[in-house]
Protein backbone atom coordinates (compact mmCIF):
# COMPACT_ATOMS: atom_id res chain seq x y z
CA UNK A 1 0.00 0.00 0.00
CA UNK A 2 1.22 3.23 -0.99
CA UNK A 3 4.45 2.18 -2.37
CA UNK A 4 5.45 4.95 -4.50
CA UNK A 5 5.33 7.40 -1.60
CA UNK A 6 7.23 5.01 1.27
CA UNK A 7 9.78 4.22 -1.54
CA UNK A 8 10.52 8.01 -2.34
CA UNK A 9 10.73 8.11 1.86
CA UNK A 10 12.76 5.59 2.21
CA UNK A 11 15.31 7.14 -0.22
CA UNK A 12 14.85 9.97 1.55
CA UNK A 13 16.06 8.74 5.19
CA UNK A 14 18.85 6.85 3.30
CA UNK A 15 20.04 10.18 1.67
CA UNK A 16 20.24 12.14 4.84
CA UNK A 17 21.59 9.00 6.90
CA UNK A 18 24.88 9.07 4.06
CA UNK A 19 24.97 12.85 3.96
CA UNK A 20 25.29 12.69 7.49
CA UNK A 21 27.68 9.77 8.17
CA UNK A 22 29.79 11.13 5.32
CA UNK A 23 29.46 14.56 6.61
CA UNK A 24 29.32 15.79 2.83
CA UNK A 25 26.97 17.94 1.95
CA UNK A 26 25.84 18.81 -1.79
CA UNK A 27 25.85 22.47 -1.49
CA UNK A 28 27.20 24.63 0.73
CA UNK A 29 24.63 27.03 1.19
CA UNK A 30 20.45 26.60 1.50
CA UNK A 31 19.52 28.62 -1.61
CA UNK A 32 21.88 26.51 -3.87
CA UNK A 33 19.98 23.51 -2.99
CA UNK A 34 16.34 24.39 -3.27
CA UNK A 35 17.83 26.40 -6.44
CA UNK A 36 18.53 22.96 -7.51
CA UNK A 37 15.34 21.47 -6.46
CA UNK A 38 13.46 23.41 -8.07
CA UNK A 39 15.17 22.96 -11.28
CA UNK A 40 14.82 19.28 -11.38
CA UNK A 41 10.59 19.90 -9.80
CA UNK A 42 10.40 22.18 -13.48
CA UNK A 43 11.93 19.34 -15.58
CA UNK A 44 10.10 16.75 -14.05
CA UNK A 45 6.73 18.71 -14.08
CA UNK A 46 7.39 19.57 -17.62
CA UNK A 47 8.14 16.19 -18.51
CA UNK A 48 5.05 14.70 -16.54
CA UNK A 49 2.87 17.42 -18.16
CA UNK A 50 3.79 15.58 -21.69
CA UNK A 51 4.33 12.11 -20.85
CA UNK A 52 0.97 11.31 -18.57
CA UNK A 53 -1.91 12.95 -20.93
CA UNK A 54 0.18 11.13 -24.14
CA UNK A 55 -0.21 7.81 -22.32
CA UNK A 56 3.45 7.16 -21.47
CA UNK A 57 2.97 6.34 -18.67
CA UNK A 58 0.31 6.25 -16.19
CA UNK A 59 -0.57 5.94 -12.08
CA UNK A 60 -3.23 3.71 -11.11
CA UNK A 61 -4.92 3.90 -7.92
CA UNK A 62 -3.40 1.08 -6.59
CA UNK A 63 -0.26 2.14 -4.42
CA UNK A 64 -0.29 5.95 -4.66
CA UNK A 65 -2.29 8.51 -2.17
CA UNK A 66 -4.80 9.44 -4.54
CA UNK A 67 -3.70 13.22 -4.29
CA UNK A 68 -3.10 14.86 -7.93
CA UNK A 69 -1.89 18.39 -8.71
CA UNK A 70 -3.57 18.47 -12.18
CA UNK A 71 -2.53 14.83 -14.52
CA UNK A 72 0.69 14.61 -11.69
CA UNK A 73 -0.24 12.28 -8.24
CA UNK A 74 2.14 14.23 -4.77
CA UNK A 75 3.89 11.37 -5.18
CA UNK A 76 6.01 12.20 -8.72
CA UNK A 77 6.57 15.60 -7.47
CA UNK A 78 8.23 13.65 -4.04
CA UNK A 79 10.00 11.98 -6.61
CA UNK A 80 11.36 14.78 -8.42
CA UNK A 81 13.19 16.24 -5.41
CA UNK A 82 14.35 13.23 -3.69
CA UNK A 83 15.57 10.97 -6.13
CA UNK A 84 18.26 13.48 -7.89
CA UNK A 85 19.20 14.73 -3.79
CA UNK A 86 19.62 10.40 -3.44
CA UNK A 87 21.53 9.81 -6.22
CA UNK A 88 23.92 13.03 -5.95
CA UNK A 89 24.48 11.67 -1.93
CA UNK A 90 25.48 8.36 -3.22
CA UNK A 91 27.76 9.32 -5.43
CA UNK A 92 29.66 12.14 -3.47
CA UNK A 93 29.82 9.40 -0.39
CA UNK A 94 31.54 7.22 -3.25
CA UNK A 95 33.97 9.79 -3.99
CA UNK A 96 34.99 10.33 -0.49
CA UNK A 97 35.09 7.09 0.49
CA UNK A 98 37.26 6.35 -2.56
CA UNK A 99 39.37 9.39 -1.79
CA UNK A 100 39.82 8.57 2.15
CA UNK A 101 41.35 4.38 0.87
Amino acid sequence: MYFYFVSALILLVFGLIVEFIYREHLFKHLKARLVWALVFLFIGTLWDQYAIPNGHWVFTGKGILGIYVGVIPIEEFMWFLIVPYFCLTIYRAVEVDRKTR
